[in-house]
């Protein structure tokens, strides 16, 4: 697991929250809080694995269960946290 994953959040967090009012479809608007959160997190889970993966400093497919969940559940409460924070102060 990346020890940098707060960077890799803050980034995703950072372009998703000038994204956020472009998204949707005219019409539709932006998807739920819960689907956004979901595809935030799993954007900076992605920013933060792939690179660390692809330097070979860590083997994912080497992670027990509680090795995934501690991956998981940070970068889900990023996505989750940023979601909500951004529409609160629009």
């Amino acid at each position: 697991m990346s020890s940098g994953w707060a960077w890799e959040s803050l980034t995703v967090s950072s372009v998703a929250g000038g994204c956020r009012p472009h998204t949707g479809s005219p019409g539709w608007g932006a998807p739920p809080h819960r689907v956004a959160g979901l595809l935030l997190g799993a954007m900076a889970m992605a920013g933060s694995d792939l690179p660390a993966t692809a330097l070979k400093v860590t083997d994912p497919s080497s992670w027990s269960a509680s090795a995934w969940l501690s991956d998981i559940a940070p970068h889900l409460a990023c996505g989750v946290t940023t979601v909500r924070a951004f529409d609160a102060v629009r």
